[in-house]
């Protein structure tokens, strides 16, 4: 599917993609466009900064995705919270099923559903990603392999019609990013 596989913005758009190289741009204080980006959640943030794209949505098969993503900006650490890829499903609450988020510079793979997180290392600007995605009806279940280690086989149920979304997504920014993930594989194996 890829380079050639048409990725779609989700919410904020801006983003450039060159063959199977994306680069995302977020400048420090710049809102995203998504519904509910500019209103703040007391403790937590004033408000989200995102460009990302999304999939169509996951027919029952199995996929792959997997991106080699390097971060450009003053602070390897360029925000509090920041998001590096999601299996979503548009849910009301907003919150992805699954996603690899970077925290305080930690990543962590996180599992919504179930409420489980696995920490993985710090975050050091540069990182590969590999997912095995299994889609079964509203069954949807994803391996991780990051850095070449496989991390974790996780679960959900009851997600309708599931996509991936991947991109910069991020709060509390403290300097302009560059997000930038190459040698991007999108493909149904069956």
């Amino acid at each position: 599917m890829t380079p050639d596989y048409k990725w779609h913005t989700s919410c904020s758009p801006g983003w450039i993609q060159n063959g199977n190289t994306f680069k995302f741009y977020l400048k420090k204080g710049t809102v995203g466009k998504c519904p509910g980006d500019e209103i703040p959640l007391e403790g937590a943030y004033e408000f989200k900064e995102r460009q990302e794209v999304r999939s169509d949505r996951l027919e029952s098969g199995i996929y792959i995705w997997s991106a080699d993503i390097r971060t450009i900006s003053r602070a390897i650490e360029h925000a509090t919270y920041f998001s590096l890829f999601q299996i979503h499903d548009g849910r009301v609450s907003g919150r992805p099923p699954h996603s690899i988020q970077v925290r305080e510079g930690n990543i962590f793979l996180l599992q919504e559903d179930e409420d489980t997180e696995f920490y993985v290392s710090k975050y050091k600007g540069r990182l590969s990603i590999a997912t095995k995605i299994y889609v079964k009806g509203k069954i949807v279940t994803v391996e991780y392999i990051i850095d070449g280690v496989k991390i974790a086989k996780l679960k959900s149920k009851g997600l309708d019609q599931p996509f991936i979304k991947f991109g910069a997504y991020r709060w509390n920014a403290v300097c302009d990013v560059k997000q930038v993930y190459e040698n991007v594989r999108f493909e149904k194996l069956k």
